[in-house]
């Protein structure tokens, strides 16, 4: 079978939606099937390229400026006709948000292929920009026209299907097929003798990622006698307030901000670390692909119930990990209190997750339900 994806940037982007589309194309690939992609440069210095990525050629087009979340490149609905016309492809897997897809309605060729797409969040939620909420009603007459000519639609969970308005009027096209990723060697290893409960948190330093109250959190567990160590990986404007919130808390022998690292010193710092924390409070978060890095890992994670948002689907609580009401910083304390008093218990939980991760989130596992999807859409099986 001859796959189309079109994606907003691709690899080595650091985002959740580039690392998932990573995933699946190399899979793809081990499938036997035929895979391209185009995207967008996410530098706007760099040019036109072609990159073999683990056998598939990636379309990477010159970006002439970034409107904020918007990349713009003038070259790419010719070199998307282009390559319909060359590739010759079965299905166009469309990644949205991202504008690039909206090019496919102006070209006959991408029309008369079959569309699914894979809808990893929302445009608009409660903590957009004010200029996003303006334009947004003119960005939605072709958001609803290419959901209107997909034959199929992915949500990544049954939250963020039921609580999408984008998607309300087009729940008999929409199925769920969560996120997933290639399954990691099991980093766990047997926990050290310590009392200190270690905490990682990773991702960007941004207003929706909730780290405001994991700090006041941490602050009041201290204050109860608790003995942890937290560390956040990840970079952004909201760094200046959070190292400022740091000091007036008297958290700088407890609290680290590691900016920008490596991939193997990430994944040093889930091996040592006893619990992942995602306190994210908007359904920004739609399903956060970090927990299925640390269930990979053999870790328990700790997250906010933000309504909507596929995080408290992902991780159960009490057996893969926990799950706090979102934005209370006494309640997140009062768990932070619990863990630490039965320490012991995390790894028990973290190999529950690895179970979890092995049964619903392996990306073979989630290729194999993509591929029946697009099996079911052109009606014949695939070879």
């Amino acid at each position: 079978m001859k796959i189309l994806h079109i994606g907003k940037y691709f690899l080595p982007f650091a985002g959740g939606i580039e690392h998932f589309m990573g995933s699946l194309i190399a899979e793809q690939v081990k499938q036997g099937h035929s895979v391209v992609a185009i995207a967008h440069q996410h530098q706007q210095t760099a040019e036109n390229s072609l990159v073999n990525f683990k056998g598939a050629d990636i379309h990477l087009l010159k970006t002439f400026c970034h409107i904020p979340f918007v990349p713009l490149s003038w070259g790419l609905p010719s070199r998307l006709q282009a390559l319909i016309e060359s590739f010759q492809p079965d299905i166009i897997h469309l990644h949205c948000p991202n504008i690039a897809a909206f090019w496919g309605l102006f070209l006959p060729q991408a029309r008369k292929i079959p569309w699914v797409i894979h809808w990893h969040s929302d445009v608009l939620d409660n903590s957009s920009p004010r200029f996003i909420k303006i334009l947004y009603p003119i960005y939605r007459q072709f958001q609803d026209a290419i959901l209107r000519k997909a034959k199929a639609v992915i949500a990544t969970s049954p939250a963020y299907a039921s609580s999408s308005v984008a998607l309300k009027n087009f729940a008999d096209k929409t199925t769920i097929i969560p996120l997933g990723l290639e399954s990691v060697a099991n980093l766990q290893r047997n926990r050290e003798e310590s009392s200190t409960l270690k905490l990682l948190a990773v991702g960007r330093l941004a207003y929706y990622k909730g780290y405001t109250h994991l700090l006041n959190a941490t602050s009041l567990a201290v204050r109860q006698g608790v003995d942890l160590r937290l560390e956040i990986i990840g970079s952004g404007a909201f760094q200046s307030s959070l190292l400022a919130q740091i000091k007036n808390l008297e958290l700088e022998s407890r609290v680290k901000l590691l900016g920008q690292v490596t991939d193997a010193v990430r994944d040093a710092k889930l091996n040592q670390c006893d619990l992942l924390c995602l306190s994210s409070i908007e359904r920004t978060e739609a399903f956060g692909l970090v927990l299925l890095e640390a269930m990979s890992a053999g870790k328990p994670c700790l997250v906010s119930d933000v309504p909507g948002s596929g995080m408290s689907w992902v991780v159960v609580n009490n057996d893969t990990g926990f799950v706090y009401k979102n934005g209370d910083s006494h309640d997140l304390a009062r768990i932070l209190t619990e863990i630490a008093a039965n320490i012991e218990q995390l790894p028990v939980m973290g190999r529950a997750g690895r179970q979890r991760f092995e049964e619903l989130f392996q990306i073979p596992v989630i290729a194999q339900k993509i591929e029946q999807l697009y099996q079911d859409i052109l009606g014949k099986p695939i070879n």
